[in-house]
């Protein structure tokens, strides 16, 4: 079984390929994106749980002050072995512990089409309305939080896990979710 975090960037990489090379999607017809960068919305300084990023490795602790959203990572389990990747508009944070996979990404670039309004999200997620979806055995919980995107994703190793089988351990993760840091802090 292929890594969540595999996945993620695959289908990524095949997307931006396949509108680079979509008769559609390079149609003079279809309407382009605009592209723009949130405001971060930088939670107090304060407010950073240092236990928690304390427990994260060296590698990924150093990355965390570079991150250009604010850094949310789950608690509740040994996050020394966590990878953390920071871009310039986004951070991901993926670990695999005890049988199943949990990424969590933020982004501040959001793509915009001429009208297409935003869309109001169908849970209460974080204190706020969002999303909660099951593809392909994966589930993931996606926010705006801070000013800028969230998702989290869960994949259980085992499609049979019982902890996949429903929103509840999702839904868990995003709740425990704590802000550790980032470059605005």
């Amino acid at each position: 079984m292929r890594s969540l975090l595999g996945s993620v960037v695959g289908a990524a990489l095949t997307s931006a390929l396949l509108g680079c090379n979509d008769p559609v999607a390079s149609s003079a017809n279809a309407p382009a994106p605009s592209v723009v960068t949130s405001n971060v919305i930088w939670p107090a300084s304060s407010q950073v749980d240092r236990g928690l990023l304390g427990a994260l490795g060296a590698e990924a602790r150093a990355k965390v002050s570079r991150a250009p959203v604010p850094v949310l990572v789950p608690r509740g389990s040994d996050l020394a072995a966590a990878s953390l990747v920071v871009e310039p508009e986004f951070y991901a944070f993926s670990h695999r512990h005890d049988g199943i996979t949990v990424v969590v990404q933020a982004t501040r670039r959001e793509h915009r089409y001429e009208g297409v309004g935003p869309v109001r999200g169908d849970r209460l997620v974080r204190g706020t309305t969002g999303f909660v979806t099951e593809n392909e055995g994966i589930r993931s919980a996606s926010w705006r939080e801070n000013g800028v995107a969230y998702t989290v994703d869960l994949e259980c190793e085992t499609p049979t896990d019982a902890r996949c089988a429903d929103d509840t351990l999702v839904m868990s993760l995003v709740d425990g979710l704590a802000f550790v840091g980032g470059g605005g802090r």
